[in-house]
């Protein structure tokens, strides 16, 4: 759900954007995964709120994860959006999980 907000609700919709930017950081035992766009973002003084995509992909993360994760949404500067998750960094075989997908 996020690179299809990003293409969505960002570059798709102002002809001026088509900048997609994924990137992943590892970081004092943690992963951030990083998905920003250069589309028209939010107009100064609107709500970010989270649709049933984003909603999903919350609730999926506190079940992996419980509080170590958190997914914040950004772009009330009127360009772009940035959605960033963190989780904690884990080992394969702590990953073992029978929720894994």
């Amino acid at each position: 759900p996020l690179v299809e907000n990003a293409i969505k609700h960002g570059i798709s919709v102002d002809s001026a954007a088509g900048r997609l930017e994924i990137a992943a950081q590892r970081n004092n035992g943690r992963v951030s995964l990083r998905v920003r766009d250069d589309g028209p973002g939010l107009a100064p003084g609107s709500r970010l709120r989270f649709g049933v995509g984003l909603t999903n992909v919350q609730s999926r993360l506190k079940q992996l994860y419980g509080d170590e994760s958190s997914l914040e949404l950004t772009g009330g500067d009127g360009r772009g959006c940035e959605a960033i998750i963190t989780i904690p960094l884990r080992s394969s075989h702590e990953d073992a999980s029978p929720h894994r997908r």
